[in-house]
């Protein structure tokens, strides 16, 4: 009777850690916080050195600090900047590869983490780079590559996902432009086909498109003889192309340039001040607000927030050209890059901020970490 009783308290008890409710818990672990890089303003960019021909080296700014990517001897470019937890990541090519017929490098698509490069082609064909994109835990870089590695070279858009390259179908005379998007899995590249016309006068007649991973979906031109893209944003089930529309006089040939913003592929076009030839280069998205980034003539930069243009300040007339390249928004603040007359500059809440280089140097994406 006694081992009975010992069986059964053990089996009782052993029950008892069993039941639901029973069983201890350990309380929960609050969430690490998010990992990000040191606060500040990062640019990536190019930097030209000596006399023509120029020497040029694939730099970056942090904080107005700059650091050379590529060693001497090496042309290289830096187009775009993004991050990943505590991780810089700057994507552009360099010239390293095989020898081309002319005795030229060729450009080979790369990626620099944390300054350390990483080569995302092997240089036996052309490879050129346009943005970087970082989706979750996904590092996406759209970019081309030359189906053959002499003559005539035919570009094929791709991008690479984590390093792994994804071919599109590429249209003959097509090749991607400026700033892509990414939303979940799918892929938007902005782009466009050039149709050349030969009479009366030598035209390039461009044809506005973007990809969604491999579909081409061609931009509606509405009264414009032709248009470009320059690159996509995607917020929900809304899609945003900006791009440039060209008017052709039937008279006297002249062309009109109007900056236009593609919604769900409905064409508007934007506000602008007098004049002409004015040109929207690029897109940025900040929760329900679109911002397209643009310039008119050579000097005037500016962008465009809900389709309200935004002047640039550029202080004094420049000799040759004042570009804005591209914008960034956080907290409220907006953030330009770009360059007046060779000299690396950017905008904060449209204040003109000089950085202090003094070698020509273009600034082409900036990122601000607060």
């Amino acid at each position: 009777m006694e081992k009975y009783f010992v069986k059964a308290s053990i089996l009782c008890c052993a029950l008892v850690f069993l039941l639901p409710g029973c069983k201890k818990s350990k309380p929960a672990s609050p969430d690490p916080p998010p990992l990000k890089p040191a606060p500040g303003i990062y640019m990536a960019g190019e930097k030209y050195w000596g006399s023509n021909p120029w020497e040029v080296h694939a730099v970056t700014f942090a904080n107005e600090t700059i650091t050379e990517l590529t060693p001497s001897g090496i042309e290289a470019y830096a187009k775009a900047i993004t991050h990943l937890d505590k991780d810089i990541y700057v994507a552009g090519h360099e010239a390293v590869g095989e020898q081309d017929e002319f005795a030229r490098k060729r450009n080979v698509a790369t990626v620099w983490k944390n300054g350390m490069e990483q080569r995302l082609t092997d240089g036996k064909r052309v490879a050129k780079v346009h943005d970087i994109v970082v989706s979750g835990k996904t590092i996406y870089v759209s970019g081309e590559e030359s189906e053959t590695a002499t003559g005539a070279l035919k570009f094929k858009v791709c991008y690479w996902k984590d390093g792994v390259q994804h071919m599109l179908t590429t249209p003959t005379n097509a090749q991607a432009d400026g700033v892509m998007a990414v939303q979940g899995e799918d892929v938007y590249i902005a782009g466009n086909i050039m149709n050349v016309q030969f009479t009366p006068v030598y035209k390039q007649l461009w044809q506005p498109i973007y990809w969604k991973n491999n579909t081409i979906i061609e931009l509606d031109k509405k009264d414009f003889n032709y248009a470009a893209a320059a690159g996509v944003v995607v917020s929900g089930t809304n899609v945003y192309v900006a791009g440039t529309g060209y008017r052709i006089d039937a008279v006297t040939g002249a062309t009109t340039t109007i900056p236009v913003l593609w919604t769900n592929g409905l064409l508007r076009e934007l506000a602008v001040a007098n004049g002409n030839n004015i040109h929207a280069t690029g897109i940025a998205l900040s929760g329900n607000d679109v911002y397209v980034i643009g310039k008119k003539g050579a000097k005037e930069p500016c962008y465009w927030k809900n389709g309200t243009q935004v002047i640039l300040e550029v202080l004094e007339n420049p000799t040759y050209h004042a570009q804005a390249q591209r914008i960034y928004i956080v907290e409220g603040d907006v953030y330009v890059c770009g360059y007046i007359d060779f000299k690396p500059v950017y905008w904060k809440n449209n204040k003109l901020v000089r950085l202090k280089d003094d070698w020509p140097t273009k600034l082409n994406d900036i990122l601000v970490i607060n």
